[in-house]
């Protein structure tokens, strides 16, 4: 946690080691971009040092995208966001390497992509992403999730629909009373609800609620209730 003596160990590495074997100085360098990347207001910095990178081997790219994926978990949105552009430009450089891809390690990319992408905001992309990554794996829970909240989240009464069907395939797949399966439920009324058709968001938390009367603990059962006083009841 220690960014800034990384960095310096590194740059002074570097600086005194001109002749070490080029995979060493591009391991080294590689490092130096997350050590300066996670420190305060320098993400400007990681991203210039990141576009003078050569040579690179794509396990490299990868550690760096896992890494920069993990960081951006824990930050404030707005850091957050800025790690997952670094993100993209990792992608990018990976994307130069695809041959030498295994397809556990596309896979990989893929889904540091698909985050990123949603991170920053670009939901059109990120629910195309999320699509293929759907599809290509179909027993992944928070791929699959993470899809169903993006078609949600969509603007047109498709999106809404596809999220409708695709949250009732996940509760399907969800052990009952579990979260996700009340994230589905909640989803599919939120669906319903945007669709026009309160009666049938009402009946879905009705039925929830019968089953398990508090709707998933306080947190949840207040957005349950939200839906209820949107609708009327």
């Amino acid at each position: 946690g220690d960014y800034g003596r990384v960095e310096k160990l590194l740059a002074v590495a570097l600086d005194r080691a001109p002749d070490a074997e080029p995979s060493w100085r591009s391991t080294a360098r590689v490092w130096l971009v997350l050590a300066v990347a996670m420190q305060p207001n320098r993400l400007a910095e990681a991203a210039a040092l990141l576009e003078k990178l050569s040579g690179v081997d794509p396990e490299e790219w990868l550690g760096l995208s896992r890494a920069l994926h993990e960081a951006a978990a824990e930050a404030s949105p707005d850091a957050a966001v800025e790690l997952a552009r670094l993100q993209l430009q990792v992608v990018d450089r990976l994307g130069d390497h695809s041959e030498k891809l295994s397809p556990a390690q596309a896979t990989q990319v893929a889904l540091v992509r698909a985050a990123a992408l949603a991170r920053v905001g670009d939901s059109d992309l990120a629910r195309v992403a999320y699509a293929q990554l759907a599809e290509d794996l179909p027993h992944d829970g928070h791929v699959q999730a993470t899809y169903a909240e993006l078609l949600l989240a969509g603007e047109k009464p498709d999106d809404w629909q596809q999220a409708l069907l695709k949250w009732r395939e996940i509760e399907r797949r969800s052990p009952p009373n579990g979260t996700r399966w009340y994230a589905a439920k909640l989803a599919q009324a939120t669906a319903y609800e945007k669709l026009g058709n309160c009666r049938q968001a009402l009946r879905i938390i009705a039925l929830t609620r019968v089953l398990h009367n508090d709707l998933g603990g306080p947190a949840m059962k207040k957005k349950f209730e939200a839906i209820e006083q949107r609708c009327g009841r």
